[in-house]
């Protein structure tokens, strides 16, 4: 066992423990980072998705209006 920890750097293989992690703890941040992207892209979605409504229905209604008035005038 003495032979074995004599060739065994235990301060390097300590540190490359800590790298690795630091890395996990690197991973849980882009995942949580991800995680938010997605939620923002469902809310601009969501506001594109509403904003596409509000616009068709305005554009309906002025159609009807542009179509009233030019048989009003025939």
């Amino acid at each position: 066992m003495r032979s074995l920890e004599s060739e065994l750097d235990v301060t390097a293989v300590e540190q490359q423990i800590q790298q690795i992690r630091t890395a996990l703890g690197r991973i849980r941040t882009i995942k949580k980072s991800l995680t938010e992207v997605g939620k923002g892209v469902s809310v601009i979605k969501a506001e594109a998705d509403a904003l596409n409504i509000d616009i068709q229905s305005a554009l309906k209604s002025i159609e009807q209006t542009l179509s009233f008035v030019a048989n009003e005038s025939i």
